[in-house]
Order: structure tokens, then sequence, then C-alpha cells
């Protein structure tokens, strides 16, 4: 995997299926995540709004698988089939906190990447889950969350395969949380977390592609209350 690579791009992530709604969150900056866990993927269903310690989950239908094979050969097939990998793991493992909706446009900022020891991979990053109902050419959101952490996983005979998340709380604890989580990355992280243009630069890219890649005839997205970004 080519680190400079990833970090030079912003490491967006898009997944092509769909998640769900939970609560209105107006221009889309959500702070409330889930308790810190680790867990596993499950192959439950989504839940409205739910409380991450009540254990409430169900099958998501359109969930990407969460392992895919690489082509030896390619740099470029390697990274693409690493993020296929993680996006599957994110909608298995965010999704339950949402029920289907129209549209779903994950995005990723990307801390750090730690694969040197490819069977104890670590992705640092600010995951974001948003989503939106088409309107017209317009897709406007309707419900999102963000999801700071780590997630794990591992590389073997050239198949990349994430299992755990860690994440960072919400409310009371949560900057000892991040500091547990990110460590030295911390610092990075709070940039990152705080910097709305690399926030809207990454989420417009990714609505771009999740734009392109389904064929849909969309010109703008909008958030409540805001004017629409056009695409163009």
């Amino acid at each position: 995997m080519n680190k400079a690579y990833i970090f030079l791009t912003v490491f967006i992530l898009i997944f092509l299926g769909s998640c769900g709604t939970a609560k209105n969150t107006g221009s889309g900056d959500v702070a409330e995540t889930p308790v810190s866990t680790v867990t596993e993927i499950s192959g439950q269903t989504p839940a409205i709004n739910p409380d991450p310690s009540d254990g409430a989950s169900s099958e998501n239908s359109e969930t990407l698988p969460s392992e895919y094979s690489e082509d030896e050969n390619s740099a470029e097939d390697d990274e693409e089939n690493f993020k296929k990998a993680l996006n599957g793991f994110l909608t298995a493992e965010l999704g339950q906190y949402f029920a289907p909706l129209e549209h779903c446009i994950p995005f990723t900022i990307l801390v750090d990447l730690d694969d040197e020891d490819k069977e104890n991979v670590k992705v640092y990053g600010i995951f974001w889950v948003q989503d939106y109902k088409l309107n017209g050419t317009v897709l406007e959101n309707v419900s999102g969350g963000c999801f700071p952490g780590v997630v794990k996983g591992k590389k073997t005979d050239g198949i990349w395969k994430f299992t755990e998340m860690e994440r960072v709380v919400s409310g009371a604890g949560n900057a000892e949380s991040a500091k547990e989580i990110f460590g030295a990355r911390y610092d990075a992280y709070s940039m990152l977390i705080s910097d709305d243009t690399v926030k809207e630069n990454v989420r417009k890219e990714a609505v771009k592609e999740y734009v392109k890649a389904n064929g849909l005839n969309v010109t703008a997205y909008k958030f409540y209350g805001s004017d629409p970004v056009l695409l163009k």
C-alpha cells in the first residue's frame, strides 16, 4: 500500500449502497458518536436512533462484502480493494445505527494508516456516514453521523479484511478517549476534525463520485437551512 498516495488524496472512501436515517443533523456536523467499543461485523439489521449500549442491530440487505482479493501486480487494484473492504466493514459496523434510506454517502478523512504489520492493520480516521433524499436534481441531507476512531484488520494472502472498530466516545471524556485512541496522532486528528475546508472538500468529492458511479441526474446537494452546493 502506498501510504503517501493515500495521504495526498485524503483517502476519500465511497460506498455504493444504502444506509439509513437517524436524526436530522442540519448542516451535517454530528458530534454524537457511540461509546467506544470493539465489535465484529454483524449481519443484523439497523435500528433507528438506537442506544449503542442496548445492542440493537439487524440485517442490512445492501451490505458490501468485507473482504476482497487483490491483484498482486497492481498497486492501484490493491488500494481499490483495500477501500472496498474497509467500506464493506463500515457499512456493517455503522449501518446498525441507521434505518434504510434512499441514498447513503459515507466518506473518510484519514488521520494515519499503520499497515507495516499486515496481520495488525490499523486505519485511524474520521469516518462519516450521511443520508440523502433526492428532490428533483438535488440531494437533500436527512441524517448522518461522525465516527472518529480506528478500524482494525489484516491482509492475508492478498486479501484485506477488517473486523473491529474502536470509536471515540461522545460527551464527557471525549478528549481523553481521543487521546487514548490516537496517541501520538492526536494533534493531527484535532487539526483535521476541526478543519471545515478539508471536510467540505472530501464530502463534495464523495458526493460527486457517488452520483457518477450510480448514473444519477444530480446537480447539487444541500443541508437544511443552507444553500445548495453545486457539483460542477
